[in-house]
């Protein structure tokens, strides 16, 4: 993985645009959650048949917005950076965790993350914070006859499976034609973000970092359908795959650059150690029985069986249950929703890969600034396309010259233009 703390290249945003960007995100709360409200006419929607289950966003908001915004007076007040970090071990060494420790080290890791972010080449005005909350929950839906998200939206902390359950059975009744299912969340990128209470100090930095990613996105050309598709806009499942996979491997990027930084000696270290290795029966491969079930399922759709296409999951199911992988439900909601993340082993989807062809070579800033502008599959690979041939065409300038080209390529999508331009100059 790159180094993420050396690179200069920034991604800024003025105090006018965060202004401007913050009022539009108020708004959008705003008038997302009232028009959400399980009580007004209409016909139906998911917010509708989920009620008082759902989770109450102004409710949230209201109660944990204004306490983030402590994080920016406490960052000229916190305490030298080794006791921080001692602070974060302590918490994270502790079962239970303290929860009089809670609020403090949740500000130190949001230091961390924000440090990460601007030394990767993404600066922002827009606070970056995030809250330790309860295991948390979401419901989604996507129609029986062909696999994607059409809905979805968080659950009221505390829900139980019992519940759960006639939640599922309630919406696919008052919805007719869909399947639901309530999956667990690591966190939600709400304002503030919440990432769960209880993980790993490792996977708490990558979940706060996969969640602020989404919050910073979020007004980006692909970040604003997302983020209004929560509010009962029609979705788009491809712009939903590209935020999503990014956040995932921005996440992932961030967290680990933090744990190498500042925890590095608390790593664990393997040692080799001489042994008999003892042949383990076969057992079943997760990911490939995902993978092809959901390559199974996708063409029963289209062929309009939807009956068998619902057997075979059933079967999945239990047959992966029977090898000690539980799964509650598998219908086209799961693979609708775990779709989305294209690095993920139930996503058959080329995105993901696409993006990870597209992180190459380039630094974390340079591709946060392109994806945030990429709107569909096909623009994807377009850019995948010019990034490869730009990278091969520079080889043939000056250094100085190369360094315009890059710059100019960066700022405009004229790729071409730029290069022919800077031909003709030199």
């Amino acid at each position: 993985m790159q180094q993420l703390f050396i690179m200069p290249e920034r991604v800024i945003l003025s105090r006018r645009d965060f202004l401007k960007k913050s009022a539009l995100a108020g708004g959008v709360l705003l008038i997302g959650t009232r028009s959400s409200d399980s009580t007004q006419e209409g016909p139906m929607t998911l917010s509708k048949a989920v009620g008082s289950d759902g989770l109450d966003l102004v409710q949230w908001e209201a109660r944990n917005g204004p306490s983030r915004l402590m994080q920016l007076f406490w960052e000229r007040f916190q305490p030298p950076p080794a006791r921080r970090v001692e602070l974060v071990q302590s918490y994270f060494a502790s079962n239970p965790r303290p929860l009089v420790l809670e609020r403090k080290v949740e500000r130190i890791m949001t230091g961390h993350i924000n440090e990460a972010f601007e030394e990767a080449g993404i600066y922002s005005k827009m606070l970056k914070t995030f809250k330790f909350i309860p295991p948390p929950k979401s419901i989604a839906i996507s129609y029986k006859r062909e696999i994607g998200v059409i809905g979805q939206m968080p659950l009221r902390f505390g829900i139980t499976l019992a519940e759960i359950e006639a939640l599922e059975d309630r919406v696919e009744k008052l919805l007719p034609g869909v399947s639901a299912l309530v999956f667990d969340c690591n966190g939600w990128a709400t304002f503030p973000p919440g990432v769960i209470r209880g993980l790993s100090r490792r996977h708490s930095y990558k979940t706060a970092a996969h969640e602020i990613t989404h919050y910073l996105l979020g007004l980006t050309p692909v970040g604003l359908p997302h983020t209004l598709s929560f509010f009962g806009l029609p979705r788009n499942n491809q712009i939903a795959t590209i935020n999503e996979t990014t956040a995932n491997m921005m996440g992932q990027e961030i967290g680990q650059a933090i744990e190498d930084r500042y925890y590095r000696e608390d790593q664990p270290i393997i040692k080799q150690m001489a042994y008999i290795e003892i042949p383990k029966a076969p057992t079943l491969d997760h990911d490939k029985v995902l993978k092809e079930t959901a390559i199974s399922v996708s063409w029963y759709l289209e062929q309009g069986l939807i009956d068998k296409a619902e057997m075979l999951m059933d079967k999945m199911r239990k047959e992966l249950n029977a090898a000690g992988f539980p799964f509650r439900k598998l219908n086209q909601a799961y693979f609708a929703i775990y779709g989305i993340y294209a690095d993920g082993p139930a996503s058959i989807d080329p995105i993901g890969a696409n993006l990870r062809k597209l992180r190459e070579g380039l630094t974390m800033g340079e591709f946060f600034r392109i994806v945030s502008n990429i709107t569909s599959s096909n623009e994807l690979e377009k850019k995948l396309q010019k990034a490869a041939w730009h990278k091969e065409e520079v080889k043939n300038f000056p250094n100085g010259l190369q360094f315009l080209i890059y710059m100019n390529y960066n700022m405009r999508r004229g790729v071409v233009a730029q290069l022919a331009r800077a031909s003709h100059l030199h």
